[in-house]
């Protein structure tokens, strides 16, 4: 009997072996922003009361992941004490699968599940942990790699124009006709000198604006490889839970084609 597309996509283990049920075991930490969700908070403990299950489920951006939880029937499971680190498609995502291969999918309980547990890493692994490149184990046993570089540090000058600045001095003409020079360091962060006034941006996504000229500096940008060497971004990470984290992805993760 002939296998749908999507299912081929996706190598189905045992379903013992690949459930998320089987994280009982203890976790291990593996190598391992914008606009994030709030969660629900212990006004006392400041930590997250809500699992990732019902984080996801008050998060708009997620109501297919959360549909296809429960289609999976891992929502139990995703509920457990973990700690979890989920790398969650986000709607946008998973509207990039055709309509019908997405509802075929979603229709065949195994290989739904095989997918998910796909973008699921034992332990809590925040941004901060993660390193320039790292190859990591997904719950079901297989990789994912996960590097992270920064985007470069930009001007805009004084006509809306922007560009990339190099490490290094970088002349540049300010909106009374004067040349500035902006220096960018090996870490991203810049100043911005007009001839004794000094002005400086540091932190990650900052800015600082001197005669009509802005200096923005670069972030921290993850991607992800999957099985089959796509490339997915996480978008929105650090989502917390009381059980783990959540990283939204634009990309569903697949794992590779076995013979």
């Amino acid at each position: 009997m002939s296998q749908h597309p999507i299912r081929r996509l996706i190598v189905i283990g045992t379903l013992a072996a690949m459930s998320i049920a089987a994280t009982a075991l203890a976790p291990t930490v593996a190598g391992a922003a914008p606009k994030t969700t709030p969660t629900a908070m212990d006004s006392k403990s400041k930590r997250p009361t809500k699992t990732i299950v019902g984080v996801a489920s008050s998060n708009p951006e997620l109501s297919t992941f959360v549909a296809a939880l429960k289609a999976a029937g891992l929502v139990k499971a995703a509920n457990g004490k973990g700690p979890f680190t989920v790398f969650a498609p986000t709607n946008a995502a998973f509207a990039k699968i055709p309509a019908d291969q997405l509802n075929a999918l979603l229709a065949d309980k195994a290989a739904l599940a095989a997918l998910l547990q796909y973008h699921v890493i034992r332990g809590k692994v925040p941004s901060s942990a993660l390193k320039a490149t790292q190859t990591v184990p997904t719950i079901d046993g297989d990789t994912i790699k996960i590097d992270v570089a920064r985007t470069p540090t930009t001007v805009t000058d004084s006509q809306g124009n922007t560009s990339d600045l190099p490490v290094g001095d970088t002349p540049i003409t300010d909106s009374q006709g004067n040349t500035l020079t902006i220096t960018v360091a090996d870490d991203g962060s810049a100043t911005i000198d007009s001839g004794g006034n000094t002005i400086s941006a540091s932190g990650d996504g900052s800015s600082s604006t001197i005669n009509g000229v802005t200096v923005t500096v670069g972030t921290p940008q993850a991607t992800i490889t999957d099985g089959q060497g796509n490339v997915s971004n996480i978008v929105k990470a650090d989502i917390k839970a009381k059980n783990g984290v959540i990283h939204l992805i634009d990309a569903v993760l697949l794992p590779a084609q076995k013979p």
